[in-house]
C-alpha cells in the first residue's frame, strides 16, 4: 500500500504521465454519448480495461545511511491481453532484440576506431510508435481511480501505440529503424554517412564512409 504522506507524490505523477499521453497523442477522448454507439458498432470485445502501475524508484538505493528521497513513478498500462485482435493473428507482434555478441563487437570496434560511445534513452517510446492499421479501433476504459480532466464513463480510443499493447513494441521498432535509416549522421572528420541495417542482427545499424570506411555502429 502506498504510504498516506506519499499519495500526494503519486498524484503528480498521475497527472505527469497523463500529460505525456496527451503530448504525443496517444488517444482521442469520445464524449459521454459516444461510447455506446461505439459498442454497437464495433462490439464490446474492442474496449480494454486499463490500469496504474505504480513504482518508487528509490525503494531499493534508500538506507539508514542514504535517506533517498521519495521517487515516485507510474505508467497507465492497457490491457492488451484482452486485445481480440490477437486472436486472428493479424497484428505483427514481434521485434527484434539487440543478439548477446553485437554489444561486445560494438565495444571491440570502438576501442579499434577510437570512438566515442554515446547512450540515450527515449522517454515513453511506445508512445511514438506508427500507428498500426486496425479493421476496427480499439478503445480503452478509465483506470478506476479517473484520469484529469475526464469525467466518469468517458472512453478513449487507442490512437498510437501504448503501454500494455502487444503490438506496441513492433509499432516502436518501425519508428526507431525508419528513422535510423533515414537520418544522415556527421563523423568526427565531417563526413556525412547512412546507417544500414546489419544483415546479421536486425537491431543492429552500421555507417560507412563514402570510401567504405566504418563509421558507426
Amino acid at each position: 500500500d502506498i504510504p498516506e504522506e506519499h499519495k500526494p507524490l503519486y498524484q503528480k505523477a498521475i497527472a505527469e504521465h497523463w500529460g505525456e499521453w496527451k503530448k504525443f497523442g496517444s488517444e482521442e477522448a469520445l464524449s459521454l454519448e459516444e461510447p455506446q454507439q461505439a459498442r454497437n458498432e464495433n462490439g464490446s470485445n474492442r474496449f480494454l480495461p486499463s490500469r496504474f502501475v505504480f513504482r518508487e524508484k528509490n525503494v531499493n538505493v534508500r538506507t539508514e545511511a542514504n535517506l533517498a528521497r521519495v521517487n515516485a513513478k507510474t505508467r497507465l498500462c492497457a490491457g492488451g491481453h484482452r486485445d481480440s485482435d490477437l486472436q486472428t493473428g493479424a497484428p505483427q507482434t514481434d521485434v527484434p532484440t539487440v543478439t548477446r555478441t553485437s554489444p561486445l563487437l560494438f565495444f571491440i570496434m570502438a576501442a579499434r576506431f577510437d570512438w566515442d560511445p554515446v547512450r540515450t534513452d527515449v522517454v515513453s517510446a511506445f508512445m511514438l510508435g506508427e500507428e498500426q492499421p486496425r479493421d476496427k479501433p480499439l478503445f480503452m476504459e478509465q483506470p478506476p481511480q479517473g484520469l484529469p480532466g475526464l469525467q466518469p464513463g468517458q472512453v478513449l480510443r487507442i490512437v498510437m501505440g501504448i503501454f500494455g499493447l502487444a503490438t506496441a513494441p513492433r509499432q516502436w521498432w518501425a519508428t526507431l529503424k525508419n528513422a535510423l535509416l533515414r537520418v544522415k549522421f556527421v563523423s568526427k572528420d565531417d563526413k556525412q554517412f547512412n546507417l544500414v541495417q546489419s544483415l546479421v542482427d536486425a537491431a543492429s545499424f552500421v555507417g560507412h564512409g563514402s570510401h567504405g570506411t566504418l563509421q558507426a555502429t
